[in-house]
């Protein structure tokens, strides 16, 4: 019989998203972890899936810990009516009240909704003692929006090895730069595109994936409008340069490191990054990545130059990044 402590991990997000899976890896660095996890689409329909998967938990012996990941705000309501605040941690990567009021604006903050919405979520993120966020930022973020008295441990986020790794094959045509996104504004689509036009006199090319058909797209970039994520580590591998961002200008851009980054870092790819406060608590200029000076297009142009000439500078940053993210990995591990 195992001595390990039993755990519980539940996770409302795609199976396959990197947080989702990084998180699952760290526990089973240290315990005996159940995983309840959804393939369903739609993220309803995986909430209501996992929610029942949990329920059927319970006529069967207690787990020690339970941890929910990726947007646990949902679930925690559930979990607390048959664990206790010290038997659960609580990853909150999101915060519905920050990505929809305060990023994308779609509620007004001070507003009735907007208030409410952050009302239920300071409720909820009192249901667990132990919370984990993606950066330092981040956690700085939850404690003085909401007077939170819980632990919050920064973890950050790693890809998994599986798919993202040094050499790997690729039969995609090469390109000078790669960057995908979804249109979220942290993204900072306008700001790449930008920068890809003002290279157009160069030979450098540029591969963009995502929902970006409404913009103007450079004659230098091929727009791929959907990448599958296990397609992504051959796009990867045949970029010389990836953006890993973010590039918007909004708070939570300047205080989280995009998922992207890692599976560059973790592919040993050289990384152009905004010189943003969350990328500065694992990147450095010039060792284990670029950093802009400044967020803008021509910034971001001149450092793809600057990237582009210096294979020195290329294979240096590539290996420091490699480094960063392979030690944080390998001494992280998460406790309550």
């Amino acid at each position: 019989m195992s001595t390990q402590p039993s755990i519980l991990y539940i996770a409302s997000a795609q199976h396959w998203y990197t947080r989702v899976e990084c998180i699952a890896e760290l526990l089973q660095k240290d315990y005996c972890v159940t995983t309840i996890v959804s393939t369903r689409k739609s993220y309803v329909a995986r909430l209501l899936h996992v929610g029942l998967g949990f329920l059927a938990t319970i006529f069967k012996p207690r787990f020690d810990h339970v941890v929910i990941g990726f947007e646990a705000q949902s679930l925690l309501p559930l979990i607390r009516l048959w664990y206790k605040p010290s038997h659960i941690t609580a990853d909150i990567f999101i915060s519905n009240y920050d990505t929809i009021c305060l990023e994308n604006k779609t509620i007004a903050p001070h507003s009735k909704l907007g208030r409410l919405l952050k009302a239920y979520e300071r409720w909820a993120l009192q249901q667990a003692n132990h919370l984990l966020v993606d950066t330092q930022q981040s956690a700085q973020f939850l404690k003085q929006t909401y007077d939170l008295e819980s632990t919050i441990d920064a973890i950050y986020t790693f890809a998994p090895s599986r798919l993202f790794a040094p050499h790997c094959t690729s039969v995609i045509p090469p390109s000078t730069v790669f960057f995908y996104g979804t249109g979220l504004h942290l993204h900072g689509i306008e700001t790449v595109l930008g920068a890809a036009k003002l290279l157009t006199e160069y030979t450098i090319t540029f591969t963009i994936a995502g929902p970006f058909a409404a913009y103007q797209i450079p004659t230098n970039t091929t727009l791929i409008p959907w990448i599958n994520y296990t397609e992504l580590p051959q796009y990867i591998a045949s970029a010389t340069i990836c953006l890993g961002g973010h590039f918007g200008k909004s708070p939570k851009a300047q205080r989280v490191i995009a998922g992207k980054t890692f599976q560059f870092a973790a592919m040993q790819k050289p990384i152009i990054l905004s010189n943003y406060d969350g990328n500065n608590e694992l990147f450095e200029h010039k060792k284990s990545a670029y950093l802009l000076p400044r967020t803008s297009a021509e910034e971001l142009a001149d450092a793809i130059l600057t990237v582009y000439k210096d294979k020195q500078l290329q294979q240096t940053i590539a290996t420091g990044a490699y480094r960063t993210v392979i030690e944080h990995k390998q001494a992280t591990h998460i406790t309550w």
